[in-house]
């Protein structure tokens, strides 16, 4: 059959229009803006339904090889190289929607994102030849409906499913990622574990089919189901214990600049908002310096240390986020006067603090935010936090009239109270 005449007959080019607007559907999927890999894993979850056609469509090409005699009879040419052609047919639309929809969302543009396109391209390869698969082993009246419907239950269904362990095992992970974490390998490699189940039992059929010597179809459908039951198996045991996202925590590709004494780190999607922040940085952290305040030695967008979400934070290290599109000044003074201004007492939850720690924090914060905001050339109007009562307001503008050494020993104190707030 030559190539004009297959593309003329084949299924997987007939399903192209529908495969390419089931590949747009999710584009608006909200995604962390400018990182490679939350691009690329709300697209893989997209084009799991198009890995579902060409499902159906390796099985309507099983079919045919099937009812044609071709791989019962006697060839010149080995039964994989027969069924090539067929199967490259089945998936030549999907993989080339897969590179164009990447491309197009900036995937290829991170390291980190490559292991999520080869395992969306593999998905569709080996759901096509499991497809043919069940195209040569059962009757066409089941064998296209039941290749359609057993990956669109399995690619799309499961990643919503409440059996946690199922989710990951998918290749569609449409949780991860926020910007500072990244996809768990422990996930990856569980859904390759399942797609070499798949692509083995998917073989061994097809080798086997039509043979006038070989194992009886009894016994290939019981290696069928250890093949499958040893990949889900397998995949199972790899994320055991992971939680609904399959994420980890992410601690590569800081970008670390030293600003006023401080480092300060941020992820390279943020670096048009870091340009902003770093000038604050710089002219806030003297003034505040001078005055005596206790200024963190790191601000980083890293995740903090568990230590820090149980309660013992390390006052050397401040996290901010910096991945607000297009921060004002303002903005980024208070998000660093907020972590700055915090009470570890205020932190905890479930437990009774002292109501003077409310008061000192708001002050602390009020001030923090007035000097800022005069070291910036910023408004009091433009600095003002409606969530601070204005007495305590009051009390940063007295405290700033006041001379240098008089400010630097009342905001000290104030300070100095809520460290010791535990």
């Amino acid at each position: 059959m030559t190539w004009l005449t297959r593309i003329r007959v084949s299924p997987g080019i007939w399903l192209a229009p529908v495969m390419a607007l089931i590949s747009m559907t999710h584009f608006d999927v909200p995604a962390a803006k400018g990182y490679a890999l939350a691009s690329a894993t709300r697209d893989a979850y997209s084009l799991l339904l198009v890995a579902a056609l060409s499902c159906a469509a390796g099985a309507w090409e099983g079919h045919r090889l099937q009812t044609g005699g071709v791989l019962s009879g006697v060839a010149r040419r080995s039964r994989f190289a027969i069924m090539a052609a067929p199967w490259a047919s089945a998936v030549v639309v999907p993989t080339a929607l897969d590179v164009v929809i990447f491309i197009r969302d900036g995937a290829f543009t991170s390291i980190d994102a490559v292991p999520v396109i080869v395992t969306t391209i593999a998905t569709a390869w080996v759901w096509a030849l499991a497809g043919m698969a069940v195209g040569v082993a059962v009757r066409p009246a089941l064998s296209v409906p039941l290749s359609l419907m057993v990956p669109v239950l399995w690619l799309i269904m499961l990643p919503a499913s409440q059996t946690l362990w199922l989710r990951h095992l998918t290749g569609g992970w449409p949780s991860c990622c926020s910007v500072n974490s990244t996809l768990s390998w422990r996930a990856i490699l569980a859904t390759w574990t399942v797609l070499a189940s798949v692509l083995a039992a998917s073989l061994l059929v097809l080798w086997t089919r039509g043979r006038a010597m070989g194992p009886r179809p009894r016994m290939v459908a019981g290696l069928v189901a250890v093949l499958v039951a040893g990949g889900l198996v397998g995949g199972a045991s790899m994320v055991r214990g992971m939680g609904p996202d399959p994420i980890a925590p992410r601690t590569h590709g800081l970008h670390c600049d030293v600003v006023a004494k401080a480092k300060v780190c941020v992820w390279p999607e943020h670096e048009a908002a870091a340009a902003r922040f770093k000038p604050v940085v710089a002219t806030v952290f003297p003034v505040w310096r001078q005055a005596g305040v206790t200024l963190p030695e790191v601000i980083t967008e890293a995740s903090l240390p568990d230590s820090a979400s149980s309660g013992s934070r390390d006052d050397r290290i401040e996290y901010i986020y910096l991945g607000r599109s297009s921060p004002a000044p303002d903005d980024l003074l208070g998000s660093l006067t907020s972590d700055l201004a915090t009470a570890p007492c205020l932190e905890r939850e479930n437990v009774e603090t002292p109501a003077w720690a409310t008061v000192d924090q708001g002050r602390y914060r009020a001030w923090l935010q007035l000097s800022g905001a005069r070291a910036l050339g910023l408004s009091e109007k433009d600095v003002r936090d409606g969530s601070i009562p204005t007495d305590q307001w009051h009390w940063a503008q007295e405290v700033l009239t006041q001379p240098a050494a008089q400010q630097a020993k009342a905001v000290n104190v104030v300070a100095t109270r809520l460290s010791s707030c535990r």
